[in-house]
């Protein structure tokens, strides 16, 4: 599936099988080159939520990202996609989830990775 996630829309494109929907306070901003675009604050805990898509099952698939990075705030970890349970106090190190951050300035990884 693909998420194009502009243009005010959170469905699949072109065929809209799947959707998402926003939490918290994430809003819709104007972007010069991708138009209107996602806009998430980390101290907000803002995140996007999509369906659960089964990828992976018979065999390779890819993760790709396009994002603007506005600045460390020095927490440890700025999460890009996190795929794992729907219940966000549990641990995410477990199995068969996907987690994508940046390091931030407290972590030794900052600039590094």
């Amino acid at each position: 599936a693909y998420f194009p996630l502009t243009g005010g829309s959170l469905e699949s494109w072109p065929e809209p099988k799947y959707s998402g929907r926003v939490q918290e306070s994430v809003q819709w901003v104007e972007d010069e080159f991708f138009g209107s675009v996602l806009e998430c604050k980390e101290n907000s805990l803002d995140y996007v939520r999509l369906d659960n898509i089964d990828y992976g099952r018979d065999g390779p698939f890819a993760i790709n990202l396009w994002m603007s990075h506005n600045g460390s705030s020095g927490d440890t970890f700025e999460y890009l996609f996190s795929h794992g349970t729907a219940n966000i106090g549990k641990d995410p190190w477990q199995p068969n989830e996907v987690q994508i951050f940046l390091p931030e300035i407290a972590h030794p990884a900052h600039g590094v990775v």
